[in-house]
């Protein structure tokens, strides 16, 4: 099953907005993990949410709010999707505020 990373960055003040889209294949609900990871720069921590839903609007699940502080993994939980169009969201802010502070999301899919 498909394993994807979704990076972002902050922008000039420090807050975070990436949309991506996840189709994985298949007519089965998957279960996905969910794990995330702040880069750079260093002593800094991150606040935010992360959200997935069908690309219609719809969602079954709970935005996951997570607070990172550089160099830590933060496992998020996991959710069940259906195997066809979504979209991720990621929002945040940096505290202190950073430009270009460089998070990643892994996403795993399973059966």
């Amino acid at each position: 099953m498909p394993t994807i990373t979704v990076e972002g960055n902050t922008d000039q003040n420090g807050d975070l907005q990436k949309t991506e889209n996840f189709n994985p294949p298949g007519p089965f609900d998957l279960r996905v993990r969910l794990a995330a990871k702040l880069l750079e720069p260093a002593n800094t921590t991150v606040e935010g949410e992360l959200d997935i839903k069908a690309a219609d609007g719809s969602t079954s699940n709970e935005k996951k709010r997570f607070v990172l502080t550089t160099g830590q993994q933060t496992q998020l939980g996991s959710w069940r999707l259906d195997s066809r169009e979504n979209v991720i969201v990621i929002t945040g802010k940096t505290n202190p505020s950073q430009p270009n502070a460089k998070l990643i999301v892994e996403i795993d899919a399973s059966l």
